[in-house]
């Protein structure tokens, strides 16, 4: 309820993370001469650097329901901890969530919380991966509205892409899937990326069997069906285009790929 205000001078160790379900919360300054305050509200991250003064409660008339977590940045966590800052607030960033990245944020605090119940090492180690997932997702979107956020409809057609990319597409079909003609569809794909559907799904059936080469003892056919070519030698055609040598070349060459035990 609005009672809720907590007030640290001198901050905290830790760094500390919140995000809004509902309701709404405050974010104020304590510096001496510069007041500023910033309002959260259902669906941002908010993050406090350690040892940044702390105060901040739930917005008079209002609820304010969140998760939040203290923790100690790991080293190589300090490129993810740059969100856009709250205007007027030292040592406060902010920023609000896709709608596509809420729902799983959601779930990664509670992921977060029940491992840190249970304690154990192994759990510990789980709650981190999952603090580390959602500064993963944050800088992502902050990388995005830094250059060019992609349309919402082109990045889902891309993550559905990369998580099956032996899936024979069409373009229609993926167009109806996301709510437009296969025209407007084709066209906004490639005003957003550069490049065609078709040219996005090779590229990653492409990076998919130049994985399998490297790292998995599969002969050469086997991967081209298992990575979506219908072909053995149109996969060696666009492997060659790509690379500049045939698979078996690139095997011999580069990869070291793991033996099938029989």
């Amino acid at each position: 309820p609005d009672s809720y205000q907590t007030v640290r001078r001198r901050g905290t160790e830790t760094a500390l993370l919140f995000f809004t379900l509902k309701g709404r919360g405050f974010m104020r300054s304590l510096r001496e001469g510069r007041p500023g305050v910033h309002f959260t509200g259902p669906g941002e991250l908010v993050l406090w650097q350690a040892k940044a003064p702390q105060s901040y409660g739930t917005v008079p008339g209002s609820i304010w329901d969140f998760h939040w977590v203290h923790f100690h940045p790991r080293e190589h966590w300090q490129p993810l901890l740059h969100m856009p800052p709250a205007v007027g607030v030292h040592g406060v960033s902010a920023l609000p969530v896709s709608p596509d990245d809420v729902g799983t944020i959601e779930s990664l605090f509670a992921g977060i919380h029940r491992d840190a119940r249970i304690g154990s090492r192994v759990r510990h180690e789980l709650a981190l991966n999952s603090l580390e997932r959602i500064l993963l997702l944050a800088q992502e979107q902050t990388d995005t509205k830094t250059s060019r956020a992609l349309d919402v409809r082109v990045r889902k057609a891309i993550e559905q892409i990369a998580t099956d990319p032996a899936r024979p597409y069409s373009v229609p079909e993926m167009a109806k899937a996301v709510g437009l003609s296969p025209s407007r569809f084709a066209h906004l794909f490639r005003e957003q990326t550069g490049h065609s559907v078709i040219d996005t799904i090779i590229s990653t059936r492409l990076a998919q069997a130049e994985r399998l080469l490297m790292l998995s003892g599969a002969s050469v056919s086997e991967i081209a069906f298992s990575a979506g070519f219908s072909s053995l030698s149109l996969f060696s055609r666009q492997f060659s285009r790509r690379y500049g040598c045939s698979p078996r070349e690139f095997r011999d060459r580069v990869a070291k790929p793991v033996k099938a035990v029989k």
